[in-house]
């Protein structure tokens, strides 16, 4: 076999490789309905596959099977004439709308007349029908169909080119026209019958000639399956032959070799067991070495993943977010990667090469837009699958975070709905303190004038500092624990008067927790409910204490009284219904705590068994603060 020979069987190889490739992405593309590709291009694809799995079946059964004479070649041959038409049909259909003429359709039909009845020359030679001097007639006829196919796709590309045109679009305009023209010349010198090189090369490779058309199309129009059918997987194919031929020459001497006549299939078999288990390896190889080499990359998916989930999950809001996703995609896929959202540009979609959608919650929101490489190589399919599960991701993120600001926002909604609640039961406190309180106080110190002047002098002045804090803070959700205190000893002293010997109080509170910021007449409201449902209910003496102090980071403010206390063991965290009064009380406060603290502020209700004290203890988180103090 000579050097031109053997070249035409690589390219054979390589023809049906890469167009069987391309025959099974379109059909797989093609059932599921995601194929973006003209069907002359399919069936281009597998005519294409058919006819190089023929011309290396015809090679080979001539090598075997001698006597068989010119018999496939002829019979290949026939297949040939279905290329002109199939050519002009793929060229009317990639020119569009703008071809509907019915003078190219004219042509068209012509061809594929022509095209089917010059096939039955070499089929009626091959049966013995005719002559071979026919098949003279049946060359020239073939080389007529293959010029008329390039003055027809010349002329058809001139009339539907655009004014405005890509550097890619004119630059596959020209390299067609140059084929086409090569083509003319070739089939010329067929027609005039001047044998020389040209036509001795043509001969044995022009049979792979649409390779040709196919590589120059899909580089500028389809560049991802450029790369990814004929620059990988046809390279190797090649290294495969390679490989091949390195291992038929190393297997030889085991057949040549005596003695073992009866173990070379079985020993040829195990030679060739671990080349044919390496060849997805060896694929794996070459792909990540040309993406390295060629491409650049600098991940592979599953660092690429990592990389990536590990700057999202530093972001905190949905812009951060954003800017990380940008930043490390365009790392990735060394392209500029834009995450757009909602409407786009025109000008910005123009730019793009690849748009990436992103679906959050079954709907697409976003997409992540892929412009020019930095080395202007194009994207790979395996770099489009890298971006779709890099979507997934990012858009994992994304729904995560909006979850979690659906969250906070629903907690601090329902946290200020539960502070509205509380300032409006705190304005139901005040209007239920002035009128009951007043109408209490103002008995007590009528009861007082005659007896001990001197007493309700006092209780009156009393009476003025707790209306003076209800009023001069009737708008304040905050006041310091120092003029609660205060307020609270107020309040005490003017039931004092009411009640006489029956009460006696005490107040103790840290120095250092007199700046410390509380909930306004939230000691004051502890302070009242034990009056009411601690004092009110016995007979004997009654106490109440109010304790504050600091532990850790926490303020602790213990309201204790010697009353009857609630009937029954209380659950941790259980508010008893009130039995008197506007039920406000005890739970306002507990509102009141978890609108202002959350779950870092806690209402305690108990008994003691053994002292018989009935404690109400508050704990929410110390804030120490300057508060201008207003008096008067």
């Amino acid at each position: 076999m000579d050097i031109l020979a053997l070249a035409s069987v690589l390219v054979f190889t390589f023809g049906l490789v890469s167009f069987g490739t391309l025959s099974v992405l379109w059909i797989r593309e093609f059932r599921s309905g995601e194929c973006d590709v003209l069907p002359i291009h399919g069936v281009m694809a597998i005519f294409s596959t058919f006819w190089f799995a023929a011309l290396l079946i015809s090679g080979a059964l001539q090598q075997l099977q001698p006597e068989w004479g010119s018999t496939l070649p002829v019979l290949t041959w026939a297949l040939a004439f279905v290329w002109p038409p199939l050519i002009m049909q793929m060229v009317f259909r990639e020119a569009g709308v703008q071809t509907g003429r019915a003078g190219w359709r004219v042509i068209l039909a012509v061809a594929w007349v022509a095209g089917i009845l010059l096939s039955l020359l070499p089929v009626s030679y091959a049966l013995g029908l005719i002559p071979g001097a026919w098949l003279r007639w049946a060359q020239l006829g073939f080389a007529s169909m293959f010029i008329l196919t390039g003055v027809f796709a010349l002329l058809l590309g001139w009339s539907s080119s655009r004014a405005k045109e890509s550097r890619e679009e004119r630059s596959n305009r020209i390299w067609n026209a140059l084929l086409w023209g090569l083509l003319i010349v070739v089939m010329g010198t067929l027609i005039v019958g001047r044998p020389g090189l040209l036509q001795d090369v043509f001969e044995i490779l022009g049979p792979a000639f649409p390779i040709l058309f196919v590589f120059v199309n899909t580089y500028y129009l389809e560049r991802l399956t450029f790369f990814d059918v004929f620059v990988k997987r046809g390279s190797f194919s090649l290294l495969v032959l390679l490989l091949l031929a390195a291992f038929f020459e190393l297997s030889s001497f085991v057949w040549e070799r005596p003695g073992l006549e009866g173990a070379r299939v079985w020993l040829s078999a195990l030679l060739f067991l671990p080349l044919a288990l390496s060849l997805p390896w060896v694929y794996n190889q070459l792909s990540n070495w040309l993406d390295r080499v060629w491409l650049g990359r600098r991940f592979q998916p599953q660092e690429a993943i990592k990389h990536f989930l590990g700057a999202l999950q530093e972001a905190t809001t949905e812009e951060k977010l954003i800017e990380q996703a940008e930043q490390r995609l365009t790392e990735i896929v060394q392209a500029p990667v834009r995450v757009v959202q909602g409407a786009d540009s025109s000008a910005a979609a123009a730019e793009s090469t690849v748009d990436v959608p992103v679906r959050v919650e079954g709907e697409v929101t976003a997409s992540l837009r892929v412009g020019r490489r930095f080395n202007r190589m194009p994207l790979f399919s395996s770099d489009l699958a890298l971006l779709v599960s890099l979507a997934d991701v990012f858009a994992s993120n994304l729904e995560n975070l909006r979850l979690q600001r659906r969250k906070r926002d629903q907690e601090q909604r329902a946290q200020e709905l539960m502070i509205h609640a509380s300032q409006s039961e705190l304005k139901a406190l005040r209007a239920q303190i002035n009128p009951h309180f007043l109408f209490n106080a103002l008995n007590a110190i009528a009861s007082l004038i005659p007896r001990e002047p001197e007493r309700a002098e006092e209780t009156v002045e009393q009476l003025a500092e707790v209306f003076r804090y209800t009023l001069r803070d009737s708008d304040k959700e905050w006041t310091r624990l120092e003029d609660e205190m205060e307020f609270v000893r107020a309040y005490l002293e003017v039931e004092k008067a009411r009640f006489g010997a029956r009460l006696r109080t005490s107040l103790e509170m840290e120095p250092e927790l007199a700046s410390a910021r509380i909930p306004t007449m939230i000691v004051q409201t502890l302070v009242e409910n034990s009056v009411k449902h601690g004092i009110m209910g016995i007979r004997e003496a009654g106490e109440i204490r109010v304790r504050a102090w600091r532990q850790d980071d926490s303020v602790y403010i213990e309201v204790a009284d010697n009353g009857p206390g609630f009937g029954r063991e209380l659950r941790e965290g259980e508010i008893p219904p009130s039995t008197k009064g506007s039920g406000f009380g005890l739970r306002s406060v507990q509102e009141r705590l978890r609108g202002y603290f959350g779950q870092r502020a806690q209402l305690r209700l108990g008994r003691d068994a053994e002292d018989r004290w009935t404690q109400a203890l508050i704990v929410f988180p110390v804030s120490v603060v300057r508060f201008r103090r207003r008096t008067g």
